[in-house]
């Protein structure tokens, strides 16, 4: 099955390329991906033509949520626009697509958030990330897998995810400043491959969630990352969210559920994938 990533050289991107032992594009050629313009719809619809596979999996966008609410239009192109042209070229080649999508569709009235709960995104990227999740679902072989702050060591070195900022910085004797009013379930990033993986194989369309079975504060999975690592949790501090004085808001409690990807996946815990990178 040939595949292609958008997205490569990115955390979650790297990590489906490897996977899928899959043709990557990024800003640029490194690592061997293909260079495209995500801003430009002609290089997206050169890109699919010349490859022609079998699945295409998107990872890529802007996903800065700070930099999405500073620049709305670009959001809504690359999350958005961007999309749409994908699912419209998969749909002529009869290719599978996956859309990456995001926990932030939804706002913080409830957490447990199944498949079928009303979305009702509180800032730019979620409402971007929203519009691409429609344009994929215009395409009916199409799926949503909707992730939760992915976590585990990122290959593609492009930003310090908050797990390793947790791990460089307590190893650095640093205070940690976690909040203790956001609700979180995590993806373990070596998870997503598989779950993309199982979902084609048994011929799935529509919106899944992928994410950990447990769920907790930042502050929480801060000192249970702390622990693992054996690294001095004292140093981890309560705050709240309003404290970071971010530029969009943030929902608060957005946990995923996930019993219906549990069907075709097996998700471990947390305490088991922690003890998996330890040992890497």
């Amino acid at each position: 099955m040939k595949t292609l990533v958008f997205g490569a050289s990115g955390f979650v991107g790297f990590y489906l390329k490897r996977y899928f032992n899959a043709v990557g594009t990024a800003q640029s050629e490194k690592n061997g991906n293909k260079k495209v313009n995500f801003l430009n719809d002609d290089e997206i619809v050169e890109i699919i033509n010349a490859e022609k596979p079998d699945l295409i999996i998107n990872s890529a966008g802007l996903t800065n949520v700070d930099e999405c609410e500073k620049n709305p239009d670009l959001a809504f192109k690359l999350n958005g626009d961007a999309v749409g042209i994908i699912a419209r070229e998969s749909r002529k080649l009869s290719a599978k697509f996956i859309q990456i999508s995001t926990d932030y569709v939804f706002d913080w009235t409830k957490g447990n958030y199944g498949e079928d709960d009303t979305t009702n995104p509180i800032n730019v990227y979620g409402k971007s990330k929203f519009l691409g999740e429609r344009n994929a679902l215009n395409y009916q072989a199409s799926i949503v897998l909707r992730i939760e702050m992915p976590y585990g060591i990122n290959l593609a070195k492009n930003k310090e995810v908050f797990f390793e900022s947790i791990i460089n910085n307590l190893r650095a004797n640093k205070i940690v400043n976690a909040a203790t009013d956001q609700i979180i379930s995590p993806t373990y990033v070596e998870d997503i491959g598989k779950a993309v993986d199982a979902l084609v194989k048994s011929e799935q369309s529509g919106i899944f969630h992928l994410a950990s079975k447990e769920h907790f504060s930042r502050y929480e999975f801060a000192k249970i990352i702390a622990d693992a690592f054996n690294l001095d949790k004292s140093l981890v501090r309560e705050v709240s969210l309003d404290s970071f004085k971010l530029v969009a808001k943030r929902p608060k409690n957005t946990f995923l559920n996930v019993g219906k990807v549990s069907k075709f996946l097996n998700i471990s815990s947390i305490e088991d994938n922690l003890r998996a990178i330890n040992q890497q």
